[in-house]
């Protein structure tokens, strides 16, 4: 089975991350799959919104850290670079469905975003800021507070559940 789901129907394209057993931590052929996606997207008149989602339990712990050490991006034209631009310079609405925890790029992405439905167990983490890392692909936001914790390096929680968020326009 793939690691990236896709289907479209209705007009909206879903992308679903499909490595729980893994804890949906993200690899090259993941980015690769959900870079070409988008760009299937952006080309398609029929597909007029897109929408991340993970698994009821866990939605990204983020980069899978063997598969980034053993595949480091060293191009522009890399995996992730690729779904970076991708999604940061996608035109149709992006939205996210978030539950469980959402980690690293995980949360990062979601601030390219235009709406997240938080889950009532949805929690938002951004580690490496931490360490003094930028956020990955991360352009200009108007994330609220929610953001202001992440970006900060601390956790938040799907506190306001059901309540949507706008992460990003």
């Amino acid at each position: 089975m793939s690691d990236i789901l896709t289907d479209t129907s209705a007009g909206v394209l879903t992308i679903t991350l499909n490595r729980v057993d893994k804890k949906n931590s993200i690899t090259a052929a993941m980015y690769a799959s959900m870079a070409d996606a988008l760009a299937q997207a952006q080309a398609d008149p029929a597909v007029r919104a897109v929408v991340f989602q993970g698994h009821e339990t866990i939605f990204s712990a983020g980069n899978d850290i063997g598969d980034f050490l053993n595949a480091k991006p060293s191009t522009m034209d890399s995996p992730v670079f690729r779904f970076l631009r991708g999604i940061s310079t996608f035109p149709k609405p992006v939205l996210a469905a978030v539950c469980g925890p959402a980690v690293g790029i995980g949360t990062t992405l979601l601030f390219h975003c235009d709406l997240v439905y938080a889950g009532d167990n949805a929690a938002f983490s951004m580690p490496f800021v931490n360490l003094g890392l930028c956020a990955h692909g991360l352009r200009p936001c108007r994330g609220g507070a929610a953001a202001g914790r992440a970006l900060s390096g601390r956790s938040c929680a799907g506190d306001g559940a059901g309540q949507p968020h706008r992460a990003a326009v």
